[in-house]
């Protein structure tokens, strides 16, 4: 399931004019889903189906072309609807009533949105199976889920091609909230890697920080059992070299913000791999130890704020097209 970034002014033309869809309408309050129902009334779209966020409302319709949900805070009962679309194909769009740019602040913006959701959820279905050629790893601790949210809500298309596997040092407790966040500013779909699965291409892999994994040769997760070793959970280090293993000089690193060194003893390992590192820049991070700990390792090819990063790998991903095509 693909969530569109704030880009809607982008996606007004990918549906035809003349296309009205069958939406299931989803809020946390009664109030909020009837303003939901209204905006749906000045569009060309039906409103199919309305439910309440909450668990006890699965399994919701299937019959309808894609559902919206409008949320004021985040619950565990909006991720578990998000997994009950993802497992069914549903396509989906967030309405986050607290963001400023939220879909419903017109029904011209609404309309973008969906169409954004719709055709990339599309998109999506069409590319499934295909594993990642690249493997960019994403490493944050202290200030950093901020950070790459704009990294990921900044990514060109030409960056979508390959899969992201995000490293983030926070608890378990914290997950959900964390997820949900990144759901709502990818445009990326977002699994959490909490069991067997393979690294697909436009896809984005939150580590989880209760159960480490494997990384086998046929680009597969294996989950081992076992907690993360050592004082951060999980642990950035043992990401990293689980993934230079396997993929070698297809693989970039990224770290953002974040406290201590987490990762500064095996990117040399990537490094040495032909691996591109990329830091965040001291000056943009809340806490710049993770980043300056890649540096003094001399392994960072290149630093910027979230922005330049998302840009740098969009270009690198250019590159190893371009080259490929020299190649055929």
């Amino acid at each position: 399931m693909r969530m569109p970034g704030h880009q809607a002014a982008d996606f007004s033309e990918m549906l035809p004019s003349g296309l009205s869809l069958k939406l299931g309408l989803m809020a946390d309050s009664p109030a909020q889903l009837a303003a939901l129902v209204a905006l749906v009334r000045q569009t060309r779209h039906q409103a199919s189906a309305t439910a309440l966020i909450d668990e006890k409302a699965l399994p919701l319709s299937r019959d309808v072309d894609a559902w919206v949900l409008r949320i004021e805070q985040d619950s565990d009962s909006l991720d578990q609807v998000l997994s009950w679309l993802d497992e069914q194909n549903i396509a989906a769009v967030i309405d986050d009533v607290a963001d400023k740019d939220h879909a419903s602040a017109s029904p011209q913006a609404f309309e973008a949105r969906l169409s954004a959701s719709v055709t990339s959820h599309q998109s999506d279905a069409q590319s499934t199976g295909l594993l990642a050629e690249r493997l960019w790893i994403l490493a944050a601790s202290t200030g950093g889920p901020e950070a790459v949210a704009e990294f990921l809500s900044s990514l060109p298309a030409s960056a979508h091609s390959a899969a992201f596997l995000y490293a983030q040092h926070i608890d378990q407790s914290a997950l959900v909230s964390l997820l949900t966040m990144l759901r709502k500013r990818s445009p990326l779909p977002v699994r959490v890697c909490d069991q067997a699965q393979p690294l697909l291409a436009g896809h984005l892999y939150l580590v989880s920080p209760d159960h480490e994994f494997e990384l086998n040769a046929a680009q597969r997760i294996n989950l081992t059992g076992r907690h993360w070793n050592g004082p951060y959970r999980p642990s950035i280090n043992q990401v990293v070299a689980k993934v230079a293993r396997v993929f070698k000089q297809r693989a970039g690193l990224i770290v953002f913000s974040g406290m201590a060194d987490d990762g500064a003893e095996s990117v040399r390992l990537l490094h040495a791999s032909g691996g591109k590192v990329f830091v965040q820049s001291s000056d943009t991070c809340a806490v710049d130890s993770m980043p300056a700990s890649i540096e003094a390792a001399g392994c960072a090819d290149l630093s910027g704020d979230a922005t330049a990063l998302a840009a740098a790998v969009g270009d690198a991903m250019t590159s190893y097209t371009e080259i490929g095509k020299v190649g055929k």
